[in-house]
C-alpha cells in the first residue's frame, strides 16, 4: 500500500503523520464512556488502533476513511 494518493482536487494526500497530514480516528462517546477508571494505556491503545482511520485533504478539506473491505480510502465531502 502506498503512503500517498491523489485527491480529486489534485492535492497529494499523505497517509502517514510524518508528512504533515492529520490522521484522525472515529471513536464514539459510548466507547469513551465504557472505559473504566483508572483507564489503562492498553485500553486506550486498543480503542485507538481498533477505530476507523480518517485523513483530511489539505487542499479541499474533504475526508477520506480507510475501508477495510475495499482496502482503500473512500472519499467523503460536504454537499
Amino acid at each position: 500500500m502506498s503512503s500517498k494518493f491523489s485527491c480529486n482536487c489534485g492535492n497529494t494526500v499523505c497517509t502517514n503523520s510524518f508528512e504533515g497530514h492529520g490522521i484522525y480516528r472515529l471513536i464514539t462517546d459510548i466507547q469513551i464512556d465504557s472505559l473504566k477508571d483508572p483507564i489503562t494505556v492498553d485500553e486506550v491503545t486498543t480503542l485507538w488502533f481498533g477505530s476507523p482511520e480518517m485523513i483530511k485533504c489539505n487542499g479541499c478539506g474533504c475526508f477520506y476513511q480507510w475501508s477495510i473491505e475495499d482496502k482503500e480510502y473512500i472519499q467523503y465531502k460536504r454537499t
